[in-house]
């Protein structure tokens, strides 16, 4: 039986930010963009009720910043040690955001908006790095 969450206290448009609309855009199956913002809204309703002290906004954001500098740090590594030329950093905004969601859709789980959550929370980092990569939040949402 799954635990009920109490009910979020602010809301925000999401899917109207920046990184929001990349994820919508990254969701879409053949032009279906109401069912995934629908799908981002809920995933963005578990975020509020998860992480109580920021906005579902600002954890996506830093998720996203989170597996962008990891990206980063790879292509670097990988390009530098062949001698090649290194890339900015904004460049792997729309990597980081496609790496989360290919991370939600191969999870298994209930529903696409817990497995979305769940995976934007393990690549959140509010402070430090949690054990195995993953948050608190993360761990509840995975079982």
């Amino acid at each position: 039986m799954m635990k009920k969450l109490p009910e979020s206290s602010t809301k925000e448009p999401i899917c109207r930010s920046a990184v929001g609309r990349l994820v919508v855009r990254h969701l879409m199956k053949h032009g279906a963009r109401g069912s995934a913002e629908e799908i981002l809204e809920d995933a963005a309703e578990i975020l509020r009720r998860k992480v109580r002290n920021r906005t579902a906004t600002e954890v996506l954001e830093r998720s996203v910043a989170n597996r962008q500098v990891h990206l980063h740090l790879h292509s670097m590594l990988k390009h530098r040690a062949v001698g090649g030329s290194v890339r900015l950093l904004e460049d792997f905004r729309g990597k980081a955001v496609a790496a989360i969601v290919n991370a939600a859709t191969e999870k298994s789980g209930a529903g696409m908006a817990r497995r979305l959550a769940a995976a934007i929370l393990e690549s959140y980092d509010d402070s430090a790095p949690a054990p195995r990569g993953r948050t608190k939040a993360a761990a509840r949402l995975a079982r």
